[in-house]
């Protein structure tokens, strides 16, 4: 198999997984528990500040490998505050 061949079946893997119901609900946690929304940067802290740049880098290559688009990605920010407004 070739690696063109492995990537594609990889992509394909992420999208499958990303447009199932389950793997919405990990993403939309992934999106709300790392700092994919919010600045990484922690002022006198490099390190921490690189460990949230790690989580943040890690969620958006789900996002790209899952092909999720702009018009999704704003769709599920909806939901997610959404649900932090009725879970508070």
């Amino acid at each position: 198999m070739n690696s063109g061949t492995k990537k594609a079946q990889i992509m394909s893997a992420y999208i499958d997984l990303f447009k199932s119901d389950l793997g919405q609900a990990v993403l939309k946690d992934l999106i709300k528990s790392t700092f994919f929304l919010n600045t990484t940067h922690v002022p006198g802290d490099p390190y921490t500040t690189a460990f949230n740049e790690g989580q943040r880098a890690l969620v958006s290559r789900i996002l790209r490998t899952a092909n999720i688009n702009y018009a999704k990605l704003t769709q599920m920010m909806e939901q997610i505050n959404m649900e932090s407004q009725y879970a508070n």
